[in-house]
């Protein structure tokens, strides 16, 4: 504890003596990547393999019909075992990262595909709903040459290893409007580890596993509002006051710091108080605010920092406005 108040002390001495721009740091809530507004339930539909993706896909329609028919295509012809074992743990990580968001409430898969057999309403806000693309596998071998130490014999070890291409395609749809909220391609090429052992060489499948996991867990994370940490930075004017001002807001006192900053403005006119007054409401999570003191600055001064400065607000207003969507009553 005394650490971090020597070292604020020490923070605000700097400030106060030198020229430096001043940081403020401050939490923002951000929406989700993807617009699920209000969703609060989600339904996987089983994951395909590369035959059943190429015949939906071929279809020229797929916006439409792989959200129809993705669910109807299981007597297709067999897939390859490990394409089965790795769209079953897409599916499978899937819905336990969607249950562990404690947002959603996973509903079956078969509810929805009766459903749309039936033509009535889906029982889920979104579908997600995807399959592999591409998966190819080759194990490989070189030999490697070595020299003992002592003796100088030459010794020549094979070593085994194994490559693996992966594509997975998956789609997002939003079920009130039939709305395609997002669809992505994404690939993978992957090498275990080599070794001399050939029966230590993994399988296929489980490497395509382990990736696929890690998929589940970064698309799940698309529909989950997030918290960033943004680092605003004050203007410096040479003015005593000024760096007490940013002082204070560097030390957490943005309150007092804000009515300094706007009692210069009003006093002195400087176009650095009029900013850093505009980016401390932006801190406090007040961007409307914000955005019309910094218009009343750009105004003022029709200076390029507050014009970006302006761009920036507007954009923070809009990820609010969006965030108040996703909100659950």
């Amino acid at each position: 504890m005394k650490k971090q108040i020597l070292l604020s002390i020490l923070c605000a001495v700097v400030i106060l003596m030198t020229g430096c721009q001043t940081e403020v740091d401050t939490k923002v809530e951000r929406p989700a990547v993807l617009d699920v507004k209000d969703s609060t339930t989600v339904a996987v539909m089983p994951f395909k393999g590369t035959t059943e993706m190429a015949k939906i896909l071929d279809d020229g329609t797929y916006n439409v019909q792989l959200y129809r028919n993705i669910d109807g295509l299981t007597s297709n012809p067999l897939k390859l075992d490990d394409e089965e074992r790795i769209a079953s743990a897409m599916t499978e990580a899937l819905i336990n990262n969607f249950e562990k968001t404690g947002r959603f409430s996973i509903v079956s898969s078969r509810l929805v595909s009766h459903a749309m057999a039936e033509k009535t309403k889906v029982p889920a806000d979104l579908v997600v709903t995807g399959g592999l693309t591409y998966f190819g596998t080759a194990l490989q071998n070189e030999q490697r040459q070595s020299t003992d130490k002592k003796g100088g014999n030459v010794r020549r070890t094979t070593y085994y290893w194994r490559d693996i291409t992966l594509t997975v395609m998956y789609f997002v749809y939003e079920t009130k409007t039939n709305t395609l909220l997002d669809n992505r391609e994404v690939k993978y090429t992957l090498s275990s580890d080599p070794t001399p052992e050939r029966v230590f060489v993994p399988e296929a499948a489980d490497m395509a596993i382990n990736q696929v996991k890690e998929l589940s867990r970064l698309i799940v994370k698309d529909f989950i509002p997030y918290t960033e940490e943004v680092a605003l930075t004050l203007l410096f004017h040479k003015d005593t006051a000024m760096k007490t001002a940013s002082t204070n807001a560097q030390l957490g006192k943005i309150d007092l710091a804000i009515e300094q900053f706007q009692r210069i403005y009003d006093n002195k006119g400087y176009f650095e108080a009029g900013y850093n007054t505009a980016v401390l409401l932006q801190a406090l999570g007040k961007p409307e605010e914000a955005y019309k003191r910094m218009s009343e600055v750009y105004a003022r001064f029709n200076n390029d920092k507050a014009k970006r400065a302006l761009i920036i607000l507007e954009q923070e207003i809009a990820s609010k406005n969006k965030l108040q969507t996703q909100k659950i009553e």
